[in-house]
């Protein structure tokens, strides 16, 4: 009877002994620090590569949907583009723009024309400044070197007055532009405009160079007659060091009046 109960405890043993063997082989394991084990981390970033957590690069780039920063005029619309996002259609927008300037340029000299026959016809029919109205437009960089202005459009009530485009960068290097100057019939007419700057960096801000920042924005003026108002539209960077870069352009405008007679020596 010792001897059967010896072979049953001697059983039971090695049953429980395999046990463990075939657990720890099929049981889960965790890596140890400094063993080569791969983490769970995901094949690639995310799409774009606008994130990372490496240390000395940017944590999020800028926002690419249209948003209007704080303190703003009414209307105003920022939208930061990535140019990867327009390679594929780069020549073609290329001659698309090409043909856009043509035919703008052509809408500019209709609308001078036009205006200088108002004028001509305002002179013959009123005889004196009483009856008519000048307007000034111009325009004014006050961004830092991160925003490279690259390409500026005015339209006088809906028809272009100015286009230029610039991807040399030396349209920024302009203080002051002149953008339109003509005699206007009185009566409210709205300015808009459209700004674009290429984003410029080094170092941990290099993936600016990426990124367009297109800004537009309008502006109602009502001119009495005999007045002359000069507008000027004024690129500027709003925020502080802590502001999203996306936020930071903006443009804010400005108007002088004086009567026409004083500022008229012998007309246009």
């Amino acid at each position: 009877m010792s001897n059967a109960t010896s072979r049953i405890v001697l059983t039971v043993v090695a049953l429980v002994a395999l046990a463990g063997v075939a657990g720890a082989q099929t049981g889960e394991t965790t890596p140890v620090e400094g063993t080569g084990a791969a983490p769970a981390y995901p094949d690639s970033l995310p799409a774009g590569g606008e994130t990372t957590t490496d240390p000395g690069t940017p944590v999020a780039a800028p926002a690419t949907g249209p948003i209007t920063p704080p303190g703003s005029p009414p209307g105003t619309t920022v939208q930061a583009v990535r140019e990867g996002e327009e390679q594929s259609v780069a020549s073609y927008a290329l001659q698309l723009r090409d043909l856009e300037q043509r035919i703008n340029q052509l809408k500019q000299e209709v609308f001078r024309s036009k205006a200088r026959l108002a004028q001509l016809a305002e002179t013959v029919i009123q005889g004196t400044a009483s009856g008519r109205s000048k307007i000034k437009i111009v325009h004014k960089n006050e961004m830092s070197g991160t925003f490279q202005l690259v390409k500026l459009s005015y339209f006088l009530d809906r028809s272009p007055i100015y286009q230029q485009t610039d991807e040399s960068g030396e349209l920024g290097d302009l203080d002051e532009i002149n953008v339109y100057e003509s005699i206007i019939a009185p009566g409210d007419h709205t300015i808009s405009v459209e700004i674009e700057y290429r984003g410029y960096g080094h170092g941990i801000f290099s993936y600016l160079q990426g990124y367009r920042f297109r800004v537009n924005s309008s502006h109602t003026v009502t001119i009495a007659g005999g007045k002359e108002v000069t507008i000027e539209g004024i690129g500027f960077e709003q925020g502080d060091p802590l502001t999203a870069i996306e936020q930071r352009p903006t443009i804010r405008f400005t108007e002088q009046i004086r009567d026409l007679t004083t500022s008229m020596g012998g007309g246009e």
